[in-house]
């Protein structure tokens, strides 16, 4: 339901996917967490021992393994990414798929998949120190921090461990690093969607930004592409700049706090996978704070 008076569409853009969201007026004051966790207090591990026929259950994939043939029988590996969050529980169904059709091949997979509750690059460092000690064939991460993490990777390769970046989030460049696999856009997916935004409201309007952790290379990135896209325009204004820490329950509370600081907000941009389900939620929040222009 829409009050033309006192309320207002703002518009909010997600790097991840690519879609522009605009958000609509269901009016919950309610945190998108509903008050319940979706992660173990300590850490989370997907099992790697063979739960297949609950992926199919879950997920119609159709997806499989390219002409690749390995050259063992038996793989270990080590993933650790930023922190506990729905996305990477969606990620894990894939992996788990993929660890099926090996099976079919008589190929084994074992791993470990685990992450802390709060992103940190101090964390994410003991974690890749202590795996590095594991006789893992390959080790994987979803770089929390560049700055940090990057001479920790090269340190690990020069003692001898295969050391590979994945997500959105590689290496600094120059690290040694044996691969890669992930977006190698996120400055101009910034970029590309800002511009969807500054055309979606004339050019005129202010906006603010929700960024995600500080110092991940694809959020970082991802900022600076919406930040040069907005200062282009002489009538786009951005009012606030945030990191959620990739915390939905941050990301919610930072909203809230946007759009009570700036009740004539026009717009938000979204750099991670958290902070557009609180965009979504902080729309439906909006009569409480007095809007009183409708956005395009």
């Amino acid at each position: 339901m829409r009050k033309a008076v006192f309320e207002k569409k703002i518009v909010c853009l997600l790097a991840i996917p690519l879609a522009a969201l605009a958000l609509t007026g269901c009016l919950t004051e309610s945190s998108p967490s509903g008050g319940s966790k979706t992660a173990p207090a300590e850490n989370t591990e997907s099992s790697s021992t063979g739960s297949g026929d609950a992926v199919l259950t879950a997920v119609n994939f159709d997806r499989s393994l390219d002409t690749y043939v390995p050259k063992k029988d038996h793989y270990n590996f080590y993933f650790t990414y930023k922190i506990v969050h729905p996305w990477w529980d969606a990620v894990a169904l894939g992996m788990e798929e993929a660890q099926r059709q090996y099976l079919d091949k008589g190929i084994t997979v074992t791993y470990e998949y685990m992450a802390p509750d709060t992103a940190s690059a101090q964390d994410q460092k003991e974690r890749l120190l202590l795996a590095e000690q594991g006789s893992y064939d390959v080790i994987g991460v979803d770089v929390a921090d560049q700055a940090v993490i990057s001479p920790i990777l090269d340190q690990m390769v020069d003692a001898g461990s295969k050391v590979m970046t994945f997500s959105s989030s590689d290496a600094a460049p120059g690290c040694r690093r044996i691969a890669y696999v992930g977006n190698t856009h996120n400055y101009e997916d910034g970029a590309d969607l800002t511009e969807a935004l500054c055309e979606k409201l004339g050019y005129e309007g202010k906006v603010a930004i929700l960024v995600g952790t500080a110092g991940a290379p694809c959020h970082e990135d991802r900022a600076r592409g919406a930040e040069n896209t907005i200062a282009r325009y002489g009538g786009m204004e951005i009012v606030a700049k945030e990191y959620d820490m990739d915390s939905v329950d941050l990301a919610y509370d930072l909203t809230m706090q946007i759009l009570k600081e700036h009740p004539d907000l026009d717009g938000l941009v979204c750099c991670n996978m958290s902070n557009p389900v609180c965009c979504q939620g902080g729309d439906g929040n909006r009569k409480r704070y007095g809007h009183r222009r409708h956005g395009s």
